[in-house]
């Protein structure tokens, strides 16, 4: 059975850049972002496709997985970096810098995992 990963955040209008574009974000978040672009690069049984809405308010990153071993080999990968630093132990989408910013620009994150 195939997995699917979602992720789709939402803002109210574009007077404040994605969190991961925002001149100051936490090092940590760009250094994920590094390793898993090269992590994924490197499988051939994940897909991932970027949607982003025609006015720039929402955008949503699915990963699709061929297989139940894909994704889990996604989530030891995930858990592994998670728990060194600077995150130790605390995702960095829970992390309060990332929480913090998108409640004072009332942006909006959802992650789901399902079967397709």
């Amino acid at each position: 059975m195939a997995y699917r990963l979602t992720y789709t955040s939402t803002r109210p209008d574009t007077s404040e850049d994605w969190y991961f574009f925002k001149e100051g974000a936490d090092a940590g978040f760009e250094t994920n972002s590094t390793h898993f672009r090269n992590w994924l690069d490197a499988r051939s049984d994940v897909t991932v496709t970027l949607t982003v809405a025609e006015d720039n308010l929402s955008f949503k990153w699915e990963l699709d997985f061929a297989d139940e071993d894909a994704y889990d080999a996604y989530v030891v990968e995930r858990d592994a970096l998670f728990t060194a630093a600077p995150y130790n132990g605390t995702a960095h989408l829970s992390e309060t810098a990332y929480t913090d910013y998108l409640t004072a620009n009332s942006m909006t994150a959802e992650t789901t995992v399902g079967e397709v």
